[in-house]
């Protein structure tokens, strides 16, 4: 049960953070030392699954911080697409 709960939340991320992507301009291409660093501090984080898959371990101060992070993701998707129109 607890795999399926993560590899939903893998997920749900992963469409959240293409959703915020693909709804900035096009002409707004990130800075490509920026984005370097970010792609190699998260590879730190990446374990190949025998599967083929990733898995992404991130270590919070507590529990409180899921919350955070979710309470934050939302009020970017909702700011971004409006809370009615954004299915992730």
């Amino acid at each position: 049960m607890r795999q399926l709960a993560t590899g939903g939340g893998g997920q749900l991320l992963t469409a959240a953070f293409q959703f915020l992507g693909e709804l900035l301009p096009a002409a707004a291409a990130p800075d490509p030392q920026l984005a370097e660093t970010l792609h190699a501090s998260l590879a730190q984080c990446v374990e190949p699954q025998p599967d083929g898959t990733a898995k992404l371990s991130l270590t919070l101060p507590n529990g409180d911080a899921v919350a955070a992070l979710s309470q934050a993701l939302a009020r970017l998707l909702s700011a971004a697409g409006g809370a009615s129109g954004a299915t992730v």
